[in-house]
């Protein structure tokens, strides 16, 4: 067996720093980070192995940073900043609203500052309340007890474990508040403590409290790390509800052998085509319609049923599946529809679907709709892109 020397200094921190580590070992993403970056696209292909199977379906990968707002939405309303030592999406009204507020990646109780406070009704790590925290139970399971826990002691929605370093004032105000020998950021509790603003490299998660946390001399939405704050986001005119009256469907469209919209598709080869329910002219067995989508039939016999097919879960032609994210009205507004974690052109099911424009660096493909799809201030016809639409080269003609 190895042996290993531990250093006085850790002793004087009273096992702190050997509990921080046997800690992080027994509860991992807890400790890790509240901050959640952007799927690789090995793990996207596993999350949406669909996108392989149904080829031309989706193209291109998970939208980046600071796609958030590419979709656009309308003018926003200031958020209310929470009040109290915690100014984090941490409140009942911030941890409902399908939003993510701080910017950290997460939305409502999937984040962790929304789990912290018992008051929002998010499930945590089942110990963090004065209730949990002081029942000489080891609620979470990860074999500390109550104020020995860090999800107590390091919580600021917790009372009861006496005074600690556990807020942004407690991190930054010269004291050794807990009386561990250690002061403001050289304190683990406030290195280490994800719903502590101070003592951190990046704004990230940290959008909403007026604070320069990582100190580059920028607050807030001033800084770029903050891209992903809702309230921060590039405001942009939100897209028009869907309208299938101006795109290339409909039999007459779908059989003229034209390109209509500019995407290279033509007539029954266009998903606007292929998709419709209302197409009649398009052979071969087709799931896209509400029945078809919730009857347990693999109609189309493509491996997937129901919803689990692209042509009814990403389908804007489709009501049957749920709230979904499949038109640009749904991708631009700045809300996460579905209920998967992703709002706007950071879900596949925008960023994508061929059959989404807003979250796309081309109008082609959406030359017929009167809406600036790529945000680049030409609209259909005045956009280059569009030059491949069979509207657009007669007009020039």
């Amino acid at each position: 067996m190895m042996n290993v020397i531990i250093p006085q200094a850790v002793f004087m921190r009273g096992g702190r720093l050997i509990a921080a580590l046997i800690y992080a070992l027994s509860i991992g993403s807890t400790l890790s980070s509240c901050v959640r970056d952007e799927p690789s696209e090995s793990a996207e292909a596993g999350r949406d192995s669909q996108a392989g199977a149904q080829a031309g379906a989706q193209a291109g990968s998970q939208a980046g940073a600071g796609s958030t707002g590419e979709g656009g939405r309308e003018p926003l309303q200031p958020v209310e900043l929470p009040e109290g030592p915690v100014k984090n999406e941490s409140t009942p009204a911030l941890c409902s609203n399908q939003r993510d507020d701080d910017g950290d990646g997460f939305i409502d109780c999937d984040d962790l500052h929304c789990q912290a406070n018992p008051a929002t009704g998010c499930e945590g790590s089942g110990e963090s309340s004065d209730a949990s925290c002081s029942d000489q139970v080891d609620n979470d399971g990860n074999g500390h007890v109550d104020c020995l826990d860090f999800n107590c002691s390091q919580n600021p929605f917790v009372t009861v474990c006496g005074d600690q370093e556990n807020t942004y004032e407690l991190c930054s105000d010269g004291l050794d508040n807990d009386q561990n020998n250690f002061v403001d950021c050289d304190d683990t509790s406030c290195q280490r403590n994800l719903l502590v603003g101070a003592c951190k490299d990046s704004e990230r998660g940290y959008c909403l409290d007026g604070i320069d946390n990582d100190e580059d001399g920028l607050i807030d939405c001033e800084d770029s790390d903050c891209s992903e704050a809702f309230h921060c986001a590039v405001e942009r005119p939100r897209a028009p509800p869907f309208d299938p009256s101006v795109l290339e469907t409909g039999d007459a469209a779908c059989s003229d052998g034209l390109d209509n919209d500019g995407d290279g598709r033509v007539d029954c080869a266009d998903r606007h085509c292929l998709w419709n329910p209302a197409v009649t002219i398009c052979a071969g067995e087709r799931e896209v319609t509400d029945e078809r989508c919730t009857d347990g039939v693999d109609n189309d016999e493509n491996g997937y049923t129901d919803c689990a097919d692209f042509s009814c879960s990403q389908n804007p032609f489709i009501t049957a599946c749920g709230p979904h994210e499949a038109s640009d009205e749904a991708c631009s507004d700045g809300l996460d529809n579905d209920g998967n974690g992703y709002i706007d052109c950071r879900d596949n099911a925008c960023s994508r679907s061929v059959l989404v424009g807003v979250c796309q660096s081309s109008e082609a493909g959406f030359c017929t709709d009167g809406f600036d799809n790529d945000h680049d201030g030409d609209v259909d016809c005045a956009d280059p892109d569009c030059v491949e639409a069979s509207g657009c080269a007669s007009s020039e003609g």
